[in-house]
């Protein structure tokens, strides 16, 4: 592979991290909100009837799941990315090149581990099949303490990359503007540092509908723009430096 100028990458990471989490926000918002409607259940329909009905219907909204799983976890691992390409913007003697790149290798990693674990569990775990042992009960309630269990890790992985997020992109805010992004920019990193902190306390108390709701503003709409702005401004921010190798 060639050699790729760091304003390269901040401007190819920066587009990758805006679309990649729009994409995944819109697509969270259509599943979270019911757009596409809910299980068809009988009112007569017992318990393992009513695990089913919602497991067919799961299925069939699995690409768009699919999708959004897929979106965040390209999101996360470009703001993982962007760590090591921030960092280059602090003098050797700045302590904050070394803490914005640890925080979104942090972020980056636990986020795009969030999204991996549903991509790899979920499709195995809401198949309608159930054995002919049987025991349907016991293997619905099996399932359902197994996927109660991955949406407790994910969303402790989802928290610590929140956590991690406040640090991060505070600092590479201030980095940004001192290298030559516009001031406006580092109140915005600002923030998306403290939104990132309430959704983290809004996932943890399960605070629906308004952890989606600032889901979809930090997500959909503030990140993108601080991800997009930078890329655009790369050049002016990294200069005309010499490229490294990545």
């Amino acid at each position: 592979m060639g050699r790729i100028e760091w304003a390269s990458a901040a401007r190819i990471l920066g587009w990758v991290i805006g679309i990649g989490l729009l994409i995944g926000a819109v697509t969270r918002m259509v599943l979270s909100f019911e757009v596409l409607g809910l299980p068809d259940i009988p009112p007569d329909a017992d318990f393992v009837d009513r695990i089913l009905r919602i497991y067919e219907f799961q299925k069939s909204v699995w690409p768009i799941e699919f999708t959004s799983f897929v979106a965040f976890g390209i999101g996360f691992a470009a703001l993982a990315a962007l760590g090591p390409v921030l960092s280059r913007l602090a003098a050797d003697d700045d302590a904050r090149g070394g803490l914005v790149m640890v925080a979104l290798l942090g972020l980056g990693g636990l986020g795009l581990a969030s999204q991996l674990l549903q991509i790899g569990s979920l499709p195995f775990l809401t198949s309608p099949e159930l054995c002919e042992c049987g025991l349907r009960e016991h293997e619905i309630m099996a399932r359902e303490v197994v996927i109660n269990t991955l949406f407790g890790v994910q969303l402790w992985l989802v928290v610590g990359a929140l956590v991690l997020a406040a640090p991060g992109v505070w600092l590479a805010g201030s980095l940004g503007a001192d290298a030559g992004m516009p001031s406006s920019w580092r109140w915005l990193s600002a923030l998306i540092a403290l939104a990132a902190i309430v959704l983290a306390v809004l996932a943890v108390l399960e605070a629906f509908p308004f952890d989606q709701y600032l889901l979809g503003l930090t997500a959909g709409i503030l990140v993108p723009i601080w991800a997009i702005w930078l890329a655009m401004r790369a050049r002016d921010v990294f200069g005309d430096e010499a490229p490294a190798t990545l």
